[in-house]
């Protein structure tokens, strides 16, 4: 399995809550980035700055094998393409490879950075003013065999082989940086972001122009074994935006599980890369502790890997790529069907 990272910017309207996924930022989580409504599919990310400083957010986690080959995809506007966004590829703080948005409309690949050594670059017009694009970019990372693979809406724009795509000591992907340099009251937004590498055998190419769909708890599931602050179990989870310690469910009591029904797909012809399981989990007692997440399919319960449980608030995510029921990719009537919720595993 190869999903390594998604990101709807559904489930929260703050940049603080928004860290829980995303590992470090520069900007300031009042003012320069917001979280809401900008025209996407759902809520979307808006970064706003000064002339002439720059912002990133930085994901330095989860992709565990360091893969030199990594897959990415997002949704993607300016309110006026004369400023540079873009996505890099890091190990550790080197930069090797991104996508940078130039201003007649064209995207440049380079190499060590938006100053750096131009890789190419793609017919002008590609990108406009207002208008949502999806850009997926795929680099392998080598001193004399790399390459890179860009796509806009699904059509190759750039196919660059033996190229110098190593930036530094090791060949390797540690991080995505989302990297912006965006004037005053000119916003650039971004959304639908998935990650994946080229290992197992499923999502391990492009995954093509995808919609990250947030589904809420609905009702009951098969189990409800937490403890809820108050009236039911699901009511304590189902919010838009994650509430913190407003409402809530708990347990410390090994082997409990609560599973929630959930709304359904919106309607239309789907294809189901994945279902991603995202718990918002901390501890309330001294001691390690360890949480998984879990999907009832089938009439069984299915559980995914060990999650370590913190004693603040973090997004711990959990991918079911496949039915584990069925072994192959969901179907809609099956997510519309299945339950999901955590356990406490030790």
């Amino acid at each position: 399995m190869t999903l390594l990272f998604t990101e709807s910017f559904d489930w929260t309207t703050t940049v603080a809550q928004l860290l829980r996924k995303w590992t470090s930022t520069s900007f300031s989580t009042t003012n320069s980035s917001t979280i809401g409504a900008y025209g996407a599919t759902d809520n979307a990310l808006r970064v706003l700055r000064d002339a002439g400083s720059f912002d990133y957010m930085n994901w330095l986690k989860g992709l565990g094998s360091s893969p030199s080959t990594l897959i990415t995809g997002t949704r993607f506007k300016q309110d006026n393409i004369a400023v540079t966004s873009g996505v890099e590829y890091l190990d550790g703080s080197t930069i090797h490879v991104g996508w940078y948005s130039n201003t007649n409309g064209s995207i440049s690949v380079r190499r060590g950075g938006a100053g750096g050594t131009i890789l190419g670059t793609t017919v002008t017009g590609l990108l406009s003013s207002t208008v949502w694009s999806y850009i997926e970019f795929k680099a392998t990372i080598h001193d004399t065999t790399g390459v890179v693979v860009l796509k806009v809406n699904g059509v190759e724009v750039l196919n660059l082989t033996n190229q110098d795509t190593r930036n530094g000591a090791n060949a390797q992907v540690t991080s995505l940086q989302i990297y912006n340099i965006v004037a005053n009251t000119v916003g650039t937004y971004w959304d639908d972001i998935y990650i994946c590498d080229t290992n197992g055998a499923v999502n391990n190419d492009f995954l093509g122009d995808v919609a990250v769909k947030r589904l809420l708890p609905s009702g009951a599931g098969n189990s409800t074994d937490f403890t809820p602050s108050a009236g039911s179990n699901y009511a304590c989870v189902d919010e838009a935006a994650v509430n913190d310690d407003t409402d809530y469910v708990q347990s410390t009591t090994v082997g409990h599980k609560d599973l929630y029904a959930f709304g359904d797909l919106p309607t239309g012809t789907w294809v189901i890369k994945g279902v991603a399981v995202n718990l918002q989990a901390k501890k309330p007692d001294a001691g390690s502790r360890t949480a998984r997440a879990l999907t009832r399919t089938g009439a069984t319960d299915y559980e995914g890997g060990d999650l370590s449980v913190g004693i603040a608030y973090a997004n711990l995510q959990t991918f079911f790529e496949t039915n584990p029921n069925t072994g192959v990719a969901w179907t809609h009537s099956e997510v519309d069907g299945a339950e999901f919720g955590e356990k406490v595993q030790a």
